[in-house]
């Protein structure tokens, strides 16, 4: 679906994507000053990795490729239903 940008109001939208950009801002801040703000943003590369296999059209979910336990690291089989993305 295309966008007709000449019909789109620019100024209706700074405002939300000013306080956007704030809320970021301060997110990153809070994650930064966090005692669980290092384990947080090692699971959301796992969160974008998921994503990022998504677009190309492969299913996984975060439990797959996050073991709840170290001693899952290598008795954990990765689930073998099919893609639905791939079907």
């Amino acid at each position: 679906m295309a966008y007709d940008l000449t019909k789109i109001s620019t100024t209706g939208l700074m405002r939300p994507a000013f306080d956007a950009g704030i809320a970021l801002t301060r997110l990153d801040e809070r994650i930064a000053r966090s005692p669980v703000g290092q384990g947080w943003l090692e699971r959301t590369h796992f969160t974008d990795a998921c994503a990022s296999l998504w677009i190309d059209g492969e299913l996984v979910h975060l439990e797959d490729l996050v073991p709840t336990t170290i001693s899952e690291i290598f008795v954990r089989p990765p689930t073998s239903s099919p893609s639905p993305a791939t079907s």
